[in-house]
């Protein structure tokens, strides 16, 4: 299985619940639907997931509904996406979307470039709102816009991409917190979940000395067991030892996790990984979780 670089600018290890400052739980809750599966979960950074998300993906990318203080105007105002992909060297094409763009947010243009040019037009900063979709190739002006209305009127009680015949995925990302995915390939969630098993179990092992720690990702048969014994699950760290072993108690649940919600303290499996292996394994674990 690849390595994954995991620094401590990840949303897990940047994201705090509590007085205490205990990290983000990892949680996910996945949802098929007539041809469709939806995943919720926390905590990742967009280009955190790029790469795992490849194999669902059509070659051209949309990228739209962007907030970000990253790239602003002496006066403050955000930079349209055609500029901030010109800064980072990324050609793409723009459709002005004013007329249908989301009323939550000042971007009002949208983005289409190879899929492989994400990672570079995501390096270096870090959106807190951003939607991406897939694409078969470049989109003529009239496409741009029914997809725009099409993201734009989406009320969260039903799934977008059936509302959509070229795309098979859907991104959204909420503050480097919460994550929104809809694809049409069951494997999806499966990716998802072993890209953050390894950035929770890397952003537990790292220190204020460490900037980036390299971890092996599990095997999909760990993500497919969890997925097949519970489609909703929250996890905490356990414990982590001098030796690099971490220990994550997963609790099932049967709604999404949200930061108002408690952290779970009782873990029926254990997820396990030994950073001087790289191995990961699962295991029954009826027992309290703390951090060690």
């Amino acid at each position: 299985m690849p390595a994954v670089r995991v620094d401590r600018y990840n949303a897990f290890h940047v994201n705090t619940v509590g007085l205490q400052a205990n990290p983000f739980p990892l949680s996910i809750s996945v949802t098929p639907y007539d041809g469709v599966h939806s995943v919720q979960a926390t905590a990742v950074r967009a280009n955190d997931l790029v790469n795992a998300l490849t194999a669902d993906a059509h070659h051209t990318a949309v990228v739209l509904n962007v907030g970000q203080n990253n790239w602003l105007n002496d006066d403050y105002t955000p930079w349209p996406l055609r500029r901030i992909a010109e800064e980072q060297k990324v050609a793409a094409a723009c459709h002005d979307i004013r007329w249908a763009a989301s009323s939550h947010f000042e971007s009002d243009d949208m983005l289409t470039m190879p899929w492989q040019q994400l990672p570079r037009f995501l390096s270096g900063w870090s959106p807190y709102e951003l939607e991406i979709l897939d694409a078969p190739g470049p989109l003529d002006d009239i496409t741009a816009d029914e997809l725009a209305l099409a993201v734009n009127t989406l009320n969260g009680s039903s799934l977008l991409l059936p509302r959509l015949s070229t795309s098979g995925f859907y991104y959204a990302g909420h503050d480097d917190c919460y994550l929104y995915a809809e694809a049409t390939d069951p494997q999806m969630p499966i990716r998802l979940l072993t890209r953050l098993l390894t950035l929770f179990v890397g952003s537990s092992l790292l220190d204020d000395d460490t900037e980036s720690l390299t971890i092996a990702e599990p095997e999909p048969a760990l993500a497919t067991a969890l997925l097949e014994a519970n489609r909703h699950w929250i996890g905490t760290v356990r414990s982590t030892k001098p030796d690099g072993t971490v220990a994550i108690g997963f609790t099932p649940t049967d709604t999404t996790w949200r930061l108002a919600d408690p952290l779970p303290t009782l873990a029926t499996t254990s997820v396990t990984f030994d950073l001087a292996t790289g191995s990961w394994r699962m295991s029954p674990g009826n027992d309290h979780c703390q951090d060690a």
